[in-house]
């Protein structure tokens, strides 16, 4: 677990899905890195009734376009990197569960930056042509 701060994130699954009030939401799965390269998996819900959230997502993913226009979804954020604020999240007392990492909100790149994007290694295959991410 890390603590409290801010880290880099790159998304490793999204899934479009309902939450228990049956509103539509995206489930992210993500690996988050420490300066010192420790990562953990953190799994964080991006829904409408909590929309400064899912528009910090998508800014800091270089997607607000797609925000914008109200077609951001679940599909094509596999890959995609960006900044996030991680926070605990303590146990109710007679919860069974240990603390763990959440992501509080996501860091909206500074006017003039390009924010997120694609991972290092999906940059490097389209700049080479080589759009299925294989380095042959």
């Amino acid at each position: 677990m890390l603590p409290p701060g801010e880290y880099d994130f790159e998304v490793l699954k999204s899934t479009d899905k309902f939450s228990k009030g049956g509103n539509p939401m995206i489930e992210l799965v993500m690996w988050v890195y420490s300066a010192d390269g420790e990562r953990v998996i953190v799994t964080d819900y991006l829904l409408e009734k909590l929309a400064y959230k899912l528009r910090h997502f998508a800014s800091a993913v270089g997607r607000i376009a797609d925000y914008e226009a109200g077609t951001l979804d679940g599909n094509g954020l596999v890959g995609l990197t960006g900044r996030c604020k991680l926070g605990v999240e303590k146990p109710k007392d007679d919860s069974p569960y240990p603390p763990k990492n959440v992501v509080r909100d996501y860091v909206v790149p500074k006017a003039g930056s390009n924010g997120g994007g694609a991972a290092p290694e999906q940059e490097e295959a389209a700049a080479s042509g080589n759009q299925d991410g294989m380095p042959f």
